[in-house]
């Protein structure tokens, strides 16, 4: 994804999260730049008990995402004002949004938006 000054991008990205993390948002290299990651939207579902985390790979301005899910649920989430994260750059590294979870089987949808 390519970022001009100024641009806001959106993103909306489905999948199911193992225990390993899930790279749900790649923003690539950032040299010197700080990139604002904010989530609106999460929906989730689950078969057992797990609890589900969202968060920048490299750097961010507060802390993850948790959720703690009870066995087969679902629940779907919105913001008025989204959770900010900010992926710093400063080594030229590829910067990500990731998610990851105590357990399997749970699948998701998560959109936002990215500004810098």
């Amino acid at each position: 994804m390519n970022i001009s000054r100024g641009e806001v991008s959106e993103f909306r990205y489905s999948s199911a999260i193992g225990i390993t993390e899930d790279s749900f948002l790649n923003v690539g290299t950032v040299n010197n730049d700080n990139i604002v990651v904010r989530i609106t939207d999460v929906k989730m579902s689950c078969a057992t008990a797990v609890t589900v985390k969202f968060y920048s790979e490299y750097g961010t301005a507060g802390n993850a995402l948790e959720f703690d899910l009870p066995a087969n649920s679902v629940i779907g989430l919105q913001w008025e004002l989204p959770p900010r994260f900010l992926i710093e750059g400063t080594t030229g590294a590829t910067r990500n949004m990731v998610a990851s979870a105590s357990g399997t089987g749970i699948k998701y949808t998560i959109s936002g938006y990215i500004e810098k």
